[in-house]
């Protein structure tokens, strides 16, 4: 494989005064455009109590825009899997895989909202949650193989596969419109993320989000870790990374209009805010012995978004891209595009059609 295929990572995220209505239908315009671009895949975040992070059904906003497009593959990014009956979910997941003609890529995580896990009455401190994640994915697969009546019991769930009533017709019936299911993905946030190398173990497909170069080669090494110690082999052309870019005519102009959007504010009043809280402001700094009150919008600017004209975010991915060893896909990280939505959609356009042709000769190390 040469060259990097392009794509979305949808949090969603949008400052908490703007009406979800509205919020989701600006999501909307981006898949839509994203589809007519020719754009590979798009992923749609879950959240449940973070006014920022706003949508609680990936489903429900990908269920709308299989209707609204054609050819790009929709994900979870990610389902919770804590928070969901495995039983429950493999059925949503099954027909919603129908529903889409095998457009369908379903991304599951652990999760790390204190909050969420409050609502749900989750213990994140005695690792439940990760826990929760890897007995749920296992059941959903059990009933998605399933041939024979069985019983599961786990630690949180017990699973019934029943034996069917042939003059009801009453018996599992619903697997996946792909087989043997959809394609699954697991996100990483963190150095050494558990979540990435545990995932590598199953085969599924590494995402990286947000993450610098040096973030980034760490969760390559974890992938490559975890899939050594299951017996698989890892490919670079597999790996997802999310990183925020806007493209203008000019470094001024995209600069200029990326300091007017909802974009700093989002940086600056929220996801500045959970890094601190977490301790992640390490992550961001190419120089450790930096202060964290130098992490602002010029310093992100500078060093952490791809924001500029053609030939600058070239360079930048270019350059980002040899420094981690190469990566299959690019994931644009699109949050609010207020309060001038159009100039978003025209920065996808110069991605799509201007920066990845330039980009048409990279190809991964080792491959």
């Amino acid at each position: 494989m040469s060259g990097v295929d392009l794509g979305l990572f949808v949090p969603p995220l949008h400052p908490p005064e703007r009406s979800p209505a509205q919020c989701w239908d600006d999501d909307l315009r981006l898949l839509v455009h994203a589809d007519r671009l020719g754009l590979a895949e798009a992923w749609i975040g879950e959240h449940y109590c973070i006014r920022w992070e706003n949508l609680p059904a990936p489903e429900l906003l990908i269920a709308k825009a299989l209707g609204l497009t054609e050819r790009i593959r929709l994900g979870s990014g990610v389902h919770v899997l804590a928070h969901h009956h495995p039983a429950v979910m493999a059925h949503k997941i099954a027909a919603l895989d129908h529903l889409s003609h095998g457009r369908l890529m379903l991304g599951i995580g652990a999760g790390g909202t204190p909050s969420d896990f409050a609502m749900t009455g989750i213990d994140a401190r005695a690792n439940e949650h990760r826990r929760r994640m890897a007995e749920s994915v296992e059941m959903m697969l059990a009933l998605w193989g399933s041939t024979e009546p069985d019983t599961l019991k786990g630690e949180f769930w017990d699973l019934t596969i029943p034996a069917p009533n042939r003059k009801t017709g009453w018996e599992y019936h619903l697997r996946p419109y792909q087989r043997p299911h959809p394609p699954i993905a697991v996100a990483g946030t963190s150095p050494a993320s558990g979540t990435l190398r545990w995932g590598a173990g199953k085969g599924f497909i590494p995402i990286s989000v947000d993450a610098g170069a040096e973030l980034a080669r760490s969760h390559w090494s974890t992938v490559l870790a975890g899939a050594a110690a299951s017996g698989r082999a890892a490919s670079r052309s597999d790996w997802r990374i999310a990183r925020v870019v806007y493209v203008a005519e000019s470094d001024d102009q995209a600069r200029s209009e990326f300091l007017e959007s909802a974009m700093p504010r989002a940086f600056m009043d929220y996801f500045r805010r959970v890094l601190a809280l977490f301790g992640g402001l390490a992550e961001l700094k190419h120089d450790h012995a930096m202060p964290d009150s130098a992490i602002d919008v010029s310093y992100a600017l500078d060093h952490l978004w791809m924001v500029g004209g053609v030939a600058t975010v070239t360079d930048k991915i270019r350059k980002f891209y040899e420094e981690v060893g190469g990566f299959g896909t690019l994931l644009m990280s699109q949050f609010d595009t207020g309060p001038h939505p159009g100039r978003f959609l025209t920065s996808m356009s110069l991605m799509r059609e201007e920066v990845v042709p330039r980009l048409a000769d990279l190809r991964p190390a080792g491959e």
